[in-house]
């Protein structure tokens, strides 16, 4: 069993998008404002995002998957429950994801936190051997939560550099998870001014 078991979807996430293997959106949607009662989350995703089919996001899982296992030889059990993946083109995605976390038997969740950032790093550098990597760590308060914050860049080429932020805290024994990746710098502020704009029942 792979012991960080409860970030498949997140892992997955990062790695599958850089491997360029998300389809185009069929069409242009206007504003939608959603909101999550597990959460009490409201969120409004930005015009011009389409959300991904469940068909699609499973086989994307599978893949990522395998992916993972292959970079570290370990099997991986997936315990994450997508809330949504919206995107517009190939490198532009807004995704949200809960798992069960229980410190008393998980750990400490910062460094849990930190230990599956660090899978991640890994996972893309190794998939990517000639990109170059910038990672640090921060926190950010969202609609008055505050969240751990793993901000990656890739510069992949010359013409192609791709930002990632991961963002995860605790709402009782759950883990709720946000990952925004962007390489067109007008999108990639719409969707954060769309996740620094949501509310926790405020």
């Amino acid at each position: 069993m792979f012991p960080i078991s409860l970030s498949l979807k997140r892992i997955a996430f990062a790695v599958l998008l850089f491997e360029t293997v998300f389809c185009q959106g069929q069409s242009l949607s206007d504003v939608q404002r959603l909101h999550y009662n597990d959460f009490n989350w409201s969120v409004a995703i930005p015009k011009g995002f389409e959300k991904l089919p469940d068909t699609l996001l499973t086989k994307l899982q599978n893949k990522g998957a395998a992916v993972i296992e292959h970079s570290y030889g370990k099997k991986v059990d997936n315990q994450a429950k997508t809330i949504f993946v919206f995107q517009s083109g190939q490198y532009n995605s807004f995704e949200s994801n809960y798992q069960p976390f229980d410190p008393s038997r998980d750990g400490d969740y910062m460094e849990t936190f930190k230990m599956v950032k660090g899978i991640v790093y890994g996972s893309l550098k190794a998939n990517l051997p000639k990109a170059r990597f910038d990672s640090s760590y921060s926190r950010e308060v969202i609609g008055g939560k505050e969240f751990k914050v793993f901000n990656l860049v890739a510069y992949i080429n010359p013409q192609m550099t791709v930002h990632v932020r991961m963002y995860g805290r605790l709402f009782g024994k759950k883990e709720f998870s946000v990952n925004i990746m962007y390489m067109d710098p007008a999108k990639g502020k719409a969707l954060l001014e769309a996740w620094r704009g949501s509310s926790f029942g405020n």
